[in-house]
């Protein structure tokens, strides 16, 4: 029909027009039937439009049919919100347990290495939770951020849980109470991710000041700042196969870093 398929291409247009001639007269004169949009003499590209019976265009497809004299692109129309909720209400939820409880969104999750009932999530509500699988329900909040908790990841005993926030902070906490063992600070700018040594208590979280830190925890004394990167470092690691003698980062600035923290030196970039 030509109600719906008014912002369509020309060409498209032209043809429905093709398709209309033998059902109405072709008198060009009679207002009422056909409607002429833009100047048939000056404009060798206007579009004659017909207007079916019983099938009448509504405001926003006349000002579109009307505007500069063509017919535009089709619009996509956004669907009604009672679409989008049924749409959602037929969405089978497959999970084994929910967890609610954080205001916004949630950014990471880390599950306990020796005790998988233990999950912590990361939130944009400026808080980390201790959640227990098995019974659904949050065991502990970990509040003390000022901003969004971006990242998190237990130690490799599960000891510890390390919190990565945009206030700048790395905190430290006992995920068997929920208390904060230490906050590590240093970087001038957000964190953007933790990793651990998978074999000792060090950590080593990278910031959007395009450095990487590694702390010694619990002391929380600095073993090394890696600089180098010219933009936001966005992940990293301590590598496995050597049993994490170096580190390897990677940044928004179109490079990857493998860094010897001893020396706290750069010793290959990829890009």
């Amino acid at each position: 029909t030509i109600s719906g398929a008014l912002f369509q291409s020309k060409s498209h247009v032209k043809m429905q027009v093709e398709n209309v001639r033998g059902q109405y007269d072709e008198d060009t004169e009679d207002e009422d039937e056909d409607e002429v949009y833009g100047d048939p003499e000056n404009d060798p590209d206007f579009v004659k439009v017909y207007e079916l019976e019983g099938q009448e265009m509504d405001e926003d497809e006349e000002e579109g049919a009307m505007e500069d004299g063509e017919a535009g692109p089709a619009r996509k129309h956004s669907p009604e919100p009672e679409e989008d909720e049924e749409a959602q209400e037929n969405i089978v939820d497959m999970s084994s347990a929910q967890l609610e409880g954080h205001t916004d969104s949630v950014y990471a999750v880390a599950i306990h290495p020796t005790d998988t009932d233990i999950i912590a999530t990361a939130s944009g509500d400026d808080t980390a939770g201790i959640w227990s699988r098995s019974k659904r329900s949050r065991l502990f909040t970990l509040a003390g951020h000022t901003d969004t908790v971006v990242d998190l990841s237990f130690s490799h005993s599960g000891t510890y849980l390390a919190t990565a926030g945009m206030d700048g902070a790395v905190k430290i906490w006992n995920p068997t109470n929920g208390s904060l063992v230490i906050s590590l600070e240093g970087p001038g700018e957000d964190i953007t991710f933790v990793r651990w040594h998978s074999r000792g208590d060090v950590v080593l979280a990278g910031s959007s000041d395009g450095t990487a830190w590694i702390w010694s925890v619990p002391s929380g004394a600095c073993v090394a700042v890696l600089a180098g990167h010219g933009a936001s470092v966005v992940c990293g690691g301590f590598t496995p196969g050597d049993g994490g003698r170096h580190v390897v980062t990677a940044s928004a600035d179109e490079t990857a870093r493998l860094w010897s923290p001893k020396e706290a030196s750069c010793l290959v970039e990829l890009k």
